[in-house]
C-alpha cells in the first residue's frame, strides 16, 4: 500500500487494509541465513500510535558484520551560536505601545496551530527510567520506530486548512518533500538537554543508546546541538513551534510539487504569523532578534535533513517497513 492510498481511505478501509498486511507478512516472513528480522505490526489507526517508545526523529546507521553500513565522510552541523537579548521583567517593555495586538483571526489561527501540533506530538513519560537498549539496537529498528512520528504528522498536517486545500497529488508530494525536517523538528520537544537524553512514553534514552545503534556519534551531536539550540530560542513556546512546524511543512522546494508559487505563498503567509506573533510576545523591540535567528535554525534544518537522507540511502530496504519506503523514498 503506497502513501497516497493509506493517506486518502477512510478509517474503516484503512484499519482493513493494515490488518490484511500485516497477516500477510506473518505468513510470508522467512528466517534469513543471519538470522530472524522481526518486523513490528503495523498498528491499525493513528490512535494506536500512542504506545510508541521512540521520540520523533530518525537517524541512519552502521550495522554489524555483514550487510552494514559504512559512514560516508561528512561534515556534521552548522548551527550557528545564539546570542539572545535577556528577557526579564525588568528589561523588558512595559509599555503596551511596544506590542503587537494580535488580530482576532490571527490568534485564533495561532490557537488551532497549537491545538493540532500538540495533539499529534506524542507524550512522554516524567520519570529518568532508562528505556530497553535492545529495542534501538540498529538504525533500521530506529527508523521503523519512527513511522508512528509519521502518523502523526500526517495527522497534524490534515487540520491544517490551506493544506487541505491542495490537490491530492501535491499533498502528497509536499508532505514527502517535509517529512525528513519536519521530524526531526518535532524531536526538538523530546530532547532533554540537561540530562542528554531522548524522552519516551517508557521513559528516557541516553544519547548514548542510539549512538551505539547507529555509529553516526557526529551527526548524532549535530541533531541534539540543533534541538538544545532551537528549545533555547523558543523557550520551549508551544506557539512557536507550532507555527516552525507549519512552515517547514510548506517547502517551496520541494520535488514532484505542481505549484511552487502557491506553496511559497502559503509559507510567506505562516512566516509573517510567526513575525506578528513574536512581536506581541516579545514586543517590536526584541522580536527581530528571535524572528532572524528562528529562520536562521529554520534554514539549518535543510542541510541537517540532509545530512539523514544521505545516510537513510545506505539502509538496508528489506527491513524497512512499506509506509517508511514509501514516505522516505527508499524504495
Amino acid at each position: 500500500m503506497n502513501l497516497h492510498t493509506f493517506y486518502f481511505i477512510d478509517e474503516t478501509e484503512r484499519k482493513a487494509r493494515m490488518q490484511k498486511v500485516a497477516m500477510n507478512r506473518q505468513m510470508k516472513q522467512k528466517p534469513s541465513p543471519g538470522g530472524d528480522i522481526v518486523i513490528k505490526q503495523e498498528p491499525c489507526s493513528i490512535a494506536s500510535e500512542a504506545t510508541s517508545s521512540i521520540p520523533d526523529t530518525q537517524t541512519g546507521g552502521e550495522g554489524q558484520g555483514q550487510g552494514s553500513v559504512v559512514c560516508p565522510s561528512m561534515s556534521f552541523g552548522n548551527s550557528q551560536p545564539l546570542i539572545l537579548p535577556t528577557l526579564t521583567p525588568e528589561t523588558s517593555s512595559r509599555d503596551p505601545k511596544m506590542y503587537r495586538v494580535l488580530k482576532a483571526e490571527e490568534r485564533m489561527l495561532v490557537d488551532e496551530l497549537t491545538v493540532a501540533y500538540l495533539e499529534t506530538l506524542g507524550g512522554y513519560a516524567n520519570e529518568t527510567h532508562v528505556n530497553r537498549e535492545e529495542s534501538y539496537s540498529s538504525a533500521d529498528e530506529l527508523v521503523n520506530n519512527s513511522e508512528i512520528a509519521v502518523r502523526r504528522l500526517i495527522k497534524f498536517v490534515k487540520k491544517i486548512a490551506l493544506f487541505r486545500g491542495m490537490s491530492q497529488e501535491n499533498q502528497v508530494a509536499c508532505l514527502k518533500s517535509c517529512v525528513l525536517n519536519a521530524l526531526l523538528l518535532r524531536s526538538v520537544n523530546f530532547y532533554d538537554a540537561e540530562n542528554d537524553a531522548w524522552k519516551t512514553p517508557t521513559g528516557s534514552i541516553p544519547t548514548s543508546v542510539l549512538k551505539r545503534a547507529t555509529g553516526f556519534n557526529d551527526l548524532h551531536d549535530a541533531h541534539t546541538s540543533y534541538c538544545a539550540g532551537l528549545k533555547k530560542l523558543t523557550r520551549d513556546d508551544s506557539h512557536i513551534m507550532a507555527l516552525v512546524q507549519t512552515i517547514t511543512v510548506f517547502n517551496p522546494d520541494g520535488q514532484n510539487l505542481e505549484n511552487r508559487q502557491t506553496i511559497s505563498d502559503i509559507q510567506d503567509q505562516f512566516i509573517q504569523l510567526l513575525r506578528h506573533y513574536l512581536e506581541s510576545e516579545v514586543s517590536f523591540q526584541h522580536s527581530q532578534v528571535f524572528f532572524s535567528n528562528i529562520l536562521q535554525k529554520i534554514s539549518e534544518l535543510k542541510g541537517l535533513g540532509e545530512d539523514h537522507a544521505r545516510i537513510l540511502l545506505q539502509i538496508n530496504s528489506n527491513k524497512i517497513e512499506p509506509l517508511m519506503l514509501e514516505i522516505l523514498n527508499l524504495q
